[in-house]
C-alpha cells in the first residue's frame, strides 16, 4: 500500500513537471486563438456599419476599432497575458482583452502602459 502511494505520488510529480514545461507555448497558442476569435467577432459586428440606426453604426465603428487594436497589438497582448500568468479560460482572456482595450481608449490604468507607449 505504501509503495503504491509513493509510486503514484512520484508519477504525479513527473506528470505535473511535464505539463508545466509544455504550458508556456500552449498558453500562447490558446491566447492567440482567443484573440483571433475576438477579431472575427468584431468583424461580424463591423458589418453593421452601413445600418440605418445610429446606435448600430456606432457599435459597428467600435467593433472596427477594437478589431484593429487587437490585430495591431496581438503580440503585446499575448506577452502581457503570459507575464500575468492568465489562466487558460476563455472568459478570463476575453475580460483581459476588453479591459485592456477600454483602458487604452480611455487612457486610464497601468495595465496597458507599454501598449500605449508603442502606439
Amino acid at each position: 500500500m505504501r509503495t503504491t502511494c509513493t509510486l503514484l505520488l512520484v508519477a504525479g510529480f513527473v506528470f505535473s513537471a511535464s505539463i508545466i514545461q509544455a504550458e508556456p507555448g500552449e498558453k500562447e497558442s490558446f491566447y492567440r486563438r482567443c484573440i483571433d476569435q475576438k477579431i472575427k467577432n468584431c468583424e461580424i459586428k463591423a458589418r453593421l456599419v452601413n445600418s440605418k440606426g445610429k446606435h448600430l453604426r456606432c457599435c459597428a465603428q467600435s467593433a472596427i476599432d477594437q478589431a484593429s487594436f487587437y490585430r495591431d497589438s496581438k503580440a503585446e497582448l499575448i506577452q502581457a497575458m503570459v507575464q500575468q500568468n492568465l489562466p487558460k479560460k476563455r472568459y478570463k482572456v476575453n475580460h483581459f482583452l476588453i479591459t485592456t482595450y477600454s483602458q487604452t481608449v480611455n487612457g486610464d490604468g497601468d495595465q496597458t502602459a507599454g501598449l500605449r507607449a508603442e502606439k
